[in-house]
């Protein structure tokens, strides 16, 4: 070590210079080439694939770049359902989608039926009537009645004499057994909500107070970099609509993008504050102990070295970067500051030599703990690179490359400064040392009350451990303010749950191919639906079967008896007044059907119709295939399990998706990632720990305030009710990690004498740590508070462990005080 000391010791402005270089160098490469990534299907790796493949259907699907709006008149007494409300509402609606139009924002803006539309739609259906014919849905003995036919030829007759009936005259004669007429109804009730009606061809809500527009953004909503712009224009498009009409009026959105801009903004503010008051408390607690604000600014250096060199590395061997990456890595790597303390602790309260550097005695000192604590540190994150989970990867290859390179700038390049730190104590090491002169005394003569207190301690934690909760619900960590709340409550009781949770996915390698596999789903669930296993569901079927179910439809079609319907049609027709041959078209049709004239409907109809909106929610393309998906909503406490079992039977490129079980499976893995890796872990460090120490006694020691610092931490969370997720079991290797350097830090200061340095330097460090992490408790967002939630108590427990227990061990096991 004293070599390499001294080679930087005489090169020293070389070698700064060369790190200010090599560091600039670094980070304009990072900010270059940096790509973050928003898929967090690509967060499950390839030993999760079944899991990794749902989560990435589950982020292409329709709803992710979905946003809602909301019109209604702003006084309740004048917003009443009337014709002239109506009109009202229906009048700002056109000028708001016109100028959400000219944004060119939108993929998709639906809201209502234009009239062109309208009948293009009949024309369509009308001459595809017999392609989209359905047995299931006739009763086609009745085809046979009298009794029935008159029946409907009566409700016909009554249509015709109609405004409407007038329209659609052709359309009416063309089919008088109502088989159009059954196809569209079937068609309206695919539909996952309930609280949806069309008036005057517009989308109203049930009590035709509000209208409904749904729109599809030209890009996924957690993108954020692009939401906010759009919401920014979205502000300026309803101020000028509202600027057009003296009406007062409300538009109100709601949406994914909303939610990520909400969240960011939120996390944004939060950190801005804990960076502000942690920033603060750590310059106080530096100038407390150090008298010099410079000793803090030096030691930031081999942390902000630490994370641009394990980012530089992340971004030549990734193509992308999840953003946990950085948040998690950036705060392991932010224990290095422990190193800094410790050494300039050294420095300030070791004894000195004059004689020789006072530097290198500083370091020199402490080598043997450091080299141990970032050891044992490390081992934690290369256990994590054999995780079956890419973010996990990350953050290990992150962590460890940073930890590497702050440990080695805090041995050989801190001390080359030769900074000067008061020889005078600060006035918090001043009260310290006198509070632990009274302690350290106090347990040199009670080592077996104190052992008995933490004894019962930790008794308590692990019986404690086992009533704690962990909470699965991933969503609960997410933040939503007030408004955003309020607002996200209206829509759900104006307009019913507008997503599904329950999908079922086909995928193909053609258009034709996942049509075949879709009718086989829409017949299992409309089966489901008549049997009440299930609520409503949505399907493409009813408007775009595949070409062979259209083919069928034909034959099934076909094999009626249609001499016998023209009979009994022209006869019970004569009874009430039509022509003998009011209806020839309709069976001029059929026989041209039975001569082999057929119509298909394509996918080229529907794509330039209304159902264009439902189709590209259903049916994309990604990566050469073509996936379909169908939305089914389960009944209240309804179970069907069978229905799933029932669609796994149905082909290998057919499956079932529950994206709340999905994200489930997700913190499942996480679970038992984290548990095996951190038992993993332990192990590894122990085995390292007694080759390190070559003796076992020593290593448990070293190794107790981070064992024993977690159970408590648990026990404590489960005593006052608090609930871990899966952020707090990240936030355990936290601990862990610094558990383990104040273990070590105190082993060996206490070893062969009490070096009054080393327990102030881990008071120190870790309020250090407590300021910058345990404040993250304040924050409003509950991934960010969870943090904190479990790093507050935990450094603070490690710290006791470390500071009181270590001593009294170490004293034990050499038989002294």
């Amino acid at each position: 070590m004293k070599s390499i000391y001294n080679l930087f010791n005489k090169r020293f402005n070389i070698t700064l210079f060369f790190f200010a270089v090599l560091s600039v160098a670094m980070l304009i490469f990072v900010i270059l080439n940096i790509r973050f990534e928003y898929d967090i299907s690509r967060l499950i790796s390839s030993s999760n694939e079944d899991i990794a493949k749902k989560i990435k259907l589950v982020s292409q699907i329709g709803s992710v770049e979905q946003l809602l709006f909301d019109i209604s008149l702003s006084d309740e007494n004048d917003n009443k359902p009337s014709q002239r409300n109506h009109h009202k509402l229906i009048k700002i609606a056109n000028t708001f989608v016109k100028k959400l139009e000219e944004s060119g924002e939108f993929k998709t803006i639906f809201y209502k039926m234009k009239d062109d539309q309208m009948e293009k739609i009949q024309k369509t259906l009308y001459e595809k009537r017999f392609a989209l014919y359905q047995q299931s849905i006739f009763n086609t003995e009745q085809f046979y009645n009298d009794n029935y036919i008159l029946e409907l030829l009566e409700k016909m007759k009554f249509k015709l004499i109609s405004l409407e009936g007038i329209i659609m005259k052709q359309y009416l004669l063309k089919d008088p057994l109502g088989i159009t007429q059954r196809t569209i109804k079937n068609i309206a009730g695919q539909n996952v909500s309930y609280s949806i009606k069309l008036k005057q061809n517009v989308l109203f809500s049930e009590d035709e107070k509000h209208i409904l527009i749904i729109t599809k953004t030209k890009f996924k909503s957690f993108d954020i970099e692009k939401s906010k712009p759009l919401l920014e224009k979205l502000n300026k498009i309803i101020i000028e609509t509202k600027k057009t009409y003296k009406d007062r009026f409300e538009i109100k959105a709601l949406g994914g993008h909303l939610y990520a801009i909400n969240a960011a903004d939120q996390i944004k503010s939060d950190l801005m504050l804990i960076f502000i008051l942690s920033t603060i408390g750590i310059i106080l607690i530096y100038l407390l102990s150090f008298r010099r604000l410079k000793v803090l600014l030096i030691s930031l250096i081999p942390i902000f070295l630490g994370i641009i060199s394990g980012l530089f590395c992340l971004v030549l061997i990734f193509d992308s970067i999840n953003g946990i990456t950085i948040i998690f890595g950036s705060t392991l790597i932010g224990i290095c500051i422990d190193y800094s303390t410790h050494y300039f602790s050294s420095h300030a309260l070791g004894d000195q030599d004059h004689k020789h550097d006072i530097n290198f005695q500083a370091i020199h000192r402490i080598k043997k703990s450091l080299t141990f604590g970032y050891l044992s540190t490390t081992i934690v994150f290369i256990v994590f690179i054999f995780s079956g989970l890419r973010f996990l990867k990350e953050i290990a290859l992150f962590s460890a490359i940073g930890i590497s390179v702050a440990f080695f700038l805090t041995l050989f390049i801190l001390p080359q400064f030769k900074l000067k730190v008061s020889e005078k104590p600060g006035f918090l090491f001043q009260k310290l040392n006198l509070i632990f002169d009274t302690i350290y005394s106090f347990s040199q003569n009670h080592r077996l009350a104190i052992l008995s207190i933490f004894s019962l301690i930790l008794v308590l934690s692990v019986l404690l451990t086992f009533r704690s909760s962990f909470n699965n619900d991933i969503t609960s960590l997410n933040y939503v303010n007030p408004q955003l709340k309020k607002i996200e409550k209206e829509f759900l009781s104006r307009y019913g749950d507008l997503s599904s949770s329950n999908l079922v996915v086909a995928t193909g390698k053609s258009i034709q191919s996942v049509l075949e596999q879709n009718d086989r789903i829409y017949h299992l669930l409309d089966k489901s639906k008549k049997k009440k296993e299930i609520g409503s569901f949505f399907n493409i079927y009813p408007f775009l079967p595949s070409d062979a179910s259209q083919k069928q439809n034909i034959k099934d079609f076909l094999s009626l008896d249609w001499r016998l319907i023209e009979k009994t049609v022209k006869a019970q027709g004569r009874k009430i007044g039509f022509k003998e041959n009011a209806f020839d078209s309709f069976f001029k049709d059929i026989h041209e059907l039975q001569n082999g004239k057929r119509s298909y409907i394509t996918i080229n109809d529907v794509q330039d119709s209304p159902f264009a909106s439902y189709l590209s929610g259903a049916l994309f393309e990604q990566e050469k295939q073509f996936i379909l998906i169908s939305y089914f909503k389960g009944k209240e406490n309804s179970d069907f399990s069978t229905l799933i079992k029932e669609i796994d039977q149905l082909g290998d490129n057919i499956f079932y998706v529950n994206q709340v079980d999905l994200v489930n499976q997700v913190i499942k893995i996480l679970k038992e990632q984290m548990r095996n890796f951190i038992i993993f872990s332990l192990l590894f460090i122990t085995i390292l720990l007694i080759v390190l120490y070559r003796n076992i006694k020593k290593s448990l020691i070293a190794l107790s305030p981070a064992l024993f610092g977690i159970i408590t931490t648990l026990g404590f969370l489960s005593l006052i009710e608090a609930e871990i997720n899966i952020v707090s079991v990240f936030a355990m290797i936290l601990v862990l990690g610094i558990g383990l350097d104040y273990g070590i830090f105190m082993m060996e200061a206490v070893k062969e004498k009490m070096e009054k340095h080393t327990p102030l330097a881990v008071v120190v460090a870790g309020f250090t740590t407590l300021l910058s992490f345990g404040i993250l408790i304040i924050s409003e967002n509950k991934a960010i508070s969870s943090i904190g939630m479990l790093i507050l108590p935990g450094i603070l427990f490690v710290m006791i462990y470390a500071l009181f227990l270590v001593p009294v061990l170490v004293q034990l096991l050499y038989k002294r005080k």
